[in-house]
């Protein structure tokens, strides 16, 4: 680990604004010719670790960045879903496109109101007495986030609840899980990040008070923090009482916002937010009746096609990359050697799901999927795209994608690819104290786009008045 931190903090030098320095000593710095995405989300993650505070005043400078270092930390706690080979850019780019304003770190479509309630009730506040500093803010929206915990936790439908054991130890708040995606869903009328927001209720005061049933709400939400139909949604009762389970109103505002998302033209999450009802638990988006039937507007059908075949696809390449862990930790640590006859089934599986699949590949235009992708992220890395166009050149060729993927050159793509993509000290398949943290499975999942997390949101959205299951697949207690 102390090799892994060392790495790291090389990475970190030059890639970010002096206020994300000054409270540390500057690390060395970066070589100016090596600026991936990835390297900058990984020291990103570095300094989440070493610095976060509840305000993440550091971050202020990008609301994007921040977003992609709090779901790189919470991808270091799930080792299954870290970005091991670094296609995560490629990834990122359908997720936004399909299912905006989501993160892989979020629980329940309640959230995105109770966070606005949350910030609401302190700017009423705040006009009476108004704070001194930003920390009086970000300490005072604490207080109420933490306070949600037991009532969520002791409601009739408390699965979701953010924060359950950490309670006042909590270091991700809901708020700052949601807080791009009230912006990006026109929950939060002003672009700006968490302590930006923060500082200017400090520094400009409250805004007018909000008033109920406004006729004109695009007019008159523009000179607001909040959209103006949140005070008539908030229960009499609040904070009491409060629940996981949509109100009818709620429900419709919900739908009303994901409908109004800018530039969704392929969006699936704004297509799937008008069904009538909720559905039974998919593994992927693609499986949906509405994309099985073919009923998708044109845009979403494409985006949600080219995003199955990359899934498919680029699975080969983590399970060639867990398999190829699996005999090297044998070899190293004898250790683990059940894993090797069930990573050599997963491939001999995964070549059989590309073989029935094959008519669709043949077809795949790749020019026009990278089209989308640079639309989305103009900034994907070259070496991100060679190696990504390398592997799906060589899966796809042969008669047994099964046995083209474990073959001396698939082996070698990827072996490169880790190479290229971490420091050395943390690729494990050739650092033995990196191989030595791996459990059997990194970044073994095949890419769902965060559609396990928009499936359990919508589910909320679509099902007023009831109470639901089990949370998304995401950590909740100690976030």
């Amino acid at each position: 680990m102390d090799t892994e931190l060392s790495d790291l903090r090389r990475w970190v030098g030059g890639r970010l604004p002096q206020s994300a320095l000054q409270q540390r000593h500057r690390p060395e710095s970066l070589d100016e010719g090596s600026n991936s995405g990835s390297c900058r989300v990984l020291a990103l993650n570095y300094l989440l670790e070493v610095c976060m505070s509840s305000s993440f005043s550091w971050l202020d400078y990008s609301e994007a960045e921040r977003r992609k270092a709090l779901e790189v930390a919470d991808s270091f706690k799930n080792r299954d879903t870290r970005d091991e080979l670094g296609i995560g850019t490629v990834r990122d780019a359908f997720a936004n496109l399909l299912f905006p304003g989501t993160t892989t770190i979020q629980t329940r479509a309640k959230y995105f109101l109770l966070i606005p309630w949350v910030y609401l009730g302190l700017e009423q506040r705040f006009r009476r007495r108004p704070p001194a500093s930003r920390e009086d803010v970000a300490k005072a929206a604490r207080r109420e986030e933490i306070a949600l915990i037991d009532i969520l936790k002791n409601s009739d439908d408390p699965d979701g609840t953010i924060g359950v054991e950490a309670r006042e130890n909590l270091k991700r708040l809901p708020s700052n899980v949601y807080w791009y995606g009230m912006g990006a869903w026109g929950i939060r009328k002003v672009d700006v990040s968490q302590d930006q927001y923060h500082k200017f209720l400090v520094k400009y005061g409250s805004p007018a008070p909000l008033r109920r049933g406004a006729d004109d709400v695009d007019d008159l939400g523009a000179a607001y923090n909040w959209h103006p139909e949140l005070l008539s949604l908030k229960p009499s009762s609040y904070p009491q009482k409060l629940s996981f389970v949509l109100s009818d109103d709620e429900s419709e505002f919900l739908k009303d916002r994901i409908k109004g998302i800018k530039g969704r033209n392929a969006s699936l999450l704004a297509v799937l937010a008008d069904s009538e009802e909720a559905w039974e638990p998919l593994q992927f988006a693609w499986e949906h009746e509405s994309a099985v039937n073919g009923t998708l507007p044109p845009e979403v059908k494409r985006a949600l096609s080219h995003a199955r075949n990359f899934s498919e696809v680029m699975y080969g390449a983590s399970l060639l990359y867990n398999l190829m862990l699996a005999r090297r930790f044998f070899k190293t640590f004898s250790a683990l050697e059940d894993k090797i006859d069930f990573y050599e089934a997963e491939v001999a599986k995964w070549g059989g799901m590309i073989t029935a699949r094959k008519d669709a590949y043949v077809t795949w235009d790749r020019q026009q999927f990278w089209q989308i992708v640079s639309g989305q992220n103009p900034a994907i890395p070259n070496r991100t795209r060679s190696f990504i166009d390398a592997w799906l050149d060589l899966a796809l060729t042969g008669k047994d994608p099964g046995v083209t993927a474990t073959s001396e050159n698939a082996q070698a793509l990827v072996l490169n690819r880790e190479r290229s993509h971490k420091p050395t000290g943390m690729a494990r398949l050739v650092n033995e104290n990196a191989l030595r943290q791996w459990s059997g499975a990194a970044g073994a999942s095949q890419l769902d786009f965060r559609w396990g997390v928009s499936q359990r949101l919508l589910t909320d959205i679509l099902s007023p008045g009831q109470v639901q299951g089990s949370p998304a697949p995401s950590e909740v207690k100690n976030a």
